[in-house]
């Protein structure tokens, strides 16, 4: 019986070990889901945005000699909405949207009819990549 008793406070400090990761993994696990539902509510907010600036981006490129200004305006409006988007992704994607937020802010300036319609065609693509990962995240978790 003495013997138990020499080792109890051995056992105490495993214990508390073994508590402080269990802790850890679940303070990590929480923040993960937050993360998770606080992006499945952004997104279809996010995606609006990105649609009315994509469908200006497509109206004035109907008329582009006279509209070039609002079309590079829109291209850096998507930009900042792509930057924000980037903080919030995970995995591909984040990859996505970082290729996606190279090329935008890599663009030369002034932007030809052939490339602004590129970029567009890209940040079209961009979209329904997202429209597609918000479907797949509603049948997650």
């Amino acid at each position: 019986m003495n013997y138990f008793w020499n080792y109890l406070p051995t056992f105490g400090d495993i214990a508390s070990i073994i508590g402080a990761i269990i802790s850890g993994y679940v303070l990590w696990d929480l923040r993960r889901l937050e993360r998770r539902y606080f992006l499945k509510a952004r997104i279809p907010e996010i995606f609006q945005e990105l649609d009315g600036i994509t469908d200006e981006i497509s109206e004035d490129l109907k008329n582009y000699q006279t509209n070039r200004r609002e079309v590079e305006t829109n291209f850096s409006r998507c930009e900042s909405i792509i930057r924000d988007l980037c903080r919030k992704l995970y995995g591909e994607p984040k990859k996505q949207a970082n290729k996606l937020l190279d090329t935008i802010s890599h663009r030369v300036k002034p932007l030809s009819k052939d490339k602004a319609y590129e970029l567009h065609d890209q940040i079209m693509a961009f979209k329904e990549s997202l429209k597609n990962y918000e479907k797949d995240m509603r049948w997650s978790q």
